[in-house]
């Protein structure tokens, strides 16, 4: 098993990741990866083809929105996302969002360290991000959970 001080860190998508057990360790079973989300940040709202995601937040308050519904959770609570739901997720609270997620079957850890070949100065061009999201059974579907609704607008 790997030591949390000897993963790599990467710093994708406004979030430092690192993959602590990745899937080759658990013969294909599953991964365990580590987020730290800042405050009203997360990933784009995207779809996995194959793989279930569970959430288990350390420190802070997570915003998921599963399939068009929100709910919140916090420090001890966990929130699953099963394959092919719809799904992003945002940091909210007073400190940074720090998850483990538990990712069945491990395609997710592989899609980060290809991601990070790529991101060197800053994000990729939007087709290379996607064509690397079509890769790994993912789909890039809109943006991340907006900060705050603007009230005065209608829709």
């Amino acid at each position: 098993m790997n030591h949390p001080s000897s993963t790599p860190v990467l710093r994708l998508f406004g979030e430092t990741i690192r993959i602590l057990v990745p899937g080759r360790q658990t013969r294909g079973a599953f991964a365990l990866i580590e987020e730290i989300t800042p405050i009203g940040s997360g990933p784009p709202l995207h779809r996995h083809k194959d793989e279930d995601e569970w959430f288990s937040v350390l420190e802070g308050r997570i915003e998921i929105q599963l399939d068009g519904k929100r709910s919140e959770a916090g420090p001890g609570e966990m929130l699953f996302a099963p394959r092919r739901s719809v799904h992003t997720f945002r940091s909210i609270g007073d400190v940074p969002l720090k998850t483990h997620i538990v990712v069945s079957p491990p395609r997710l850890d592989e899609f980060f360290l290809d991601v990070a070949k790529v991101w060197i100065d800053g994000p990729p061009p939007e087709p290379i991000i996607a064509s690397l999201f079509a890769k790994h059974g993912l789909e890039l579907l809109g943006p991340p959970i907006g900060i705050s609704p603007d009230p005065s607008r209608t829709t």
